[in-house]
């Protein structure tokens, strides 16, 4: 049943993204720092409707100058297939994510074979802006393929400050999109504390590539920080 083993990879999550702007926004990735989220996406696979909600476990196992290499791990995982919950659900391998100095994607290992893992990944995935930003204006970037990593345009703006569970916040949208006809793209809302660390994030995407189901999938994912 290709769909079953599709649901994998719904439970990647974002990089800890380091955010510059807005100047009241500070993040230095310590090795070792860990984090846990809920992440819950629904999404349409060529008619079926897939629904996963996962807890997962980030870790970042090492900064160089060079970059920062984080570990994913699921600790849960309950799918759901036109409403059905599968079971028992697919045991699901950690994530090896790292990115370049300049913030690029530049590896994602782990997951499971005939799925796009890093397409997959760029829905969760934040990239933290060049620079400083000024409040509503967008500022775009273009990172060129690495590897399994396509070739990207990704558009980033600063939307100001906003108040989540009663905490003072920091909002900002992207827009990620793939080089080609074809390629996926992805638009979110994503804010983060203080310290840089992402407190909650939605995001809506289209065509991402099912490859075992031989389908391009669309639909939304939310992360929260637990």
């Amino acid at each position: 049943m290709p769909i079953r083993s599709v649901s994998l990879t719904l439970s990647l999550l974002a990089l800890f993204a380091a955010v510059s702007v807005p100047a009241q926004v500070k993040f230095a990735p310590k090795k070792g720092d860990s984090k846990r989220y809920t992440v819950k996406q629904k999404m349409d696979v060529g008619g079926t409707e897939a629904e996963v909600v996962s807890e997962v476990q980030n870790e970042i196992v090492d900064v160089a100058d060079s970059g920062v290499t984080l570990k994913s791990t699921t600790k849960s995982l309950k799918i759901f297939l036109n409403g059905e919950q599968l079971e028992p659900a697919p045991e699901a391998n950690p994530f090896e994510v790292k990115t370049g100095k300049g913030g690029e994607l530049t590896s994602v290992k782990g997951g499971i074979e005939g799925v796009d893992t890093v397409r997959q990944f760029l829905v969760t995935h934040f990239f933290a802006p060049e620079g400083d930003l000024a409040k509503d204006q967008p500022s775009k970037r273009t990172f060129e393929k690495a590897g399994e990593v396509p070739k990207l345009a990704v558009e980033t703006t600063y939307l100001g400050e906003d108040t989540l569970n009663d905490a003072k916040v920091y909002k900002f949208s992207q827009k990620i999109v793939e080089d080609g006809n074809y390629g996926i793209s992805v638009e979110s809302t994503v804010w983060f504390n203080a310290e840089g660390v992402m407190v909650k994030k939605e995001a809506k995407f289209k065509n991402l590539p099912i490859l075992v189901a031989g389908a391009d999938a669309s639909g939304t994912c939310t992360i929260e920080l637990n």
